[in-house]
């Protein structure tokens, strides 16, 4: 016997049903983000009905990978600027 299971779908920040899906074995519930909360969070981005969560930690991870870059662009300003100084002290090439 091949029995179906459902998962309800709930936003994980307003609580509202977004559904239903196959549980593939699992009952219970299972959390989104809702297009009204998604607007709400990320209003430059558009809701991708169907792949929401997965939109959103695509988008988490872009950010994770923006703040290391922007990182990495600030210690190699910083290390410019040291380098030139010492180049100045040391009568190296002109500013």
């Amino acid at each position: 016997m091949n029995s179906k299971t459902i998962l309800k779908v709930k936003c994980m920040d307003c609580g509202a049903d977004m559904g239903e899906k196959d549980g593939k074995g699992v009952t219970g519930i299972s959390h989104g983000i809702c297009e009204k909360c998604w607007n709400e969070r990320y209003p430059e981005y558009p809701y991708l009905l169907g792949e929401p969560l997965m939109t959103e930690i695509k988008l988490l991870k872009l950010a994770k990978y923006r703040d290391r870059k922007q990182q990495e662009l600030e210690r190699a300003l910083s290390l410019t600027a040291r380098i030139r100084v010492a180049q100045g002290r040391a009568g190296g090439l002109p500013k």
